[in-house]
């Protein structure tokens, strides 16, 4: 099943046609993007339209947060709605702030 979502950004569900077109605008899948470290790590939330555990019964999980280090994805975070999406953005965002604050440790000697 796809979804995309309505002005008050609550999914809907349509087909893969509409899907596809919908999900072709940026703006329409952008939900958050912060970068750390001077660009070390990327924090992105997306909506994707997609329900990713399509677990039986159960609302669909379109909204993915992934932490990006380098090259590779460190953290991934799941939610059914914008809004939770939003908050454990800012949750994650604040903290990785916490984790690599120069005054905490010395962020020149982890492995990113």
């Amino acid at each position: 099943m796809y979804f995309i979502l309505d002005e008050g950004h609550n999914c809907i569900a349509v087909d893969f046609a509409e899907w596809s077109a919908w999900c072709k605008v940026d703006e329409n899948c952008e939900v958050a993007e912060d970068f750390l470290l001077g660009g070390q790590i990327r924090v992105s939330t997306v909506f994707t339209g997609i329900d990713s555990e399509a677990l039986p019964n159960k609302p669909p999980k379109t909204f993915l947060t992934i932490v990006f280090v380098g090259c590779g994805i460190a953290d991934i975070h799941r939610y059914l709605t914008w809004d939770e999406a939003l908050i454990g953005h800012k949750e994650v965002v604040n903290e990785l702030k916490l984790l690599h604050d120069p005054c905490i440790c010395d962020t020149a000697h982890l492995d990113l």
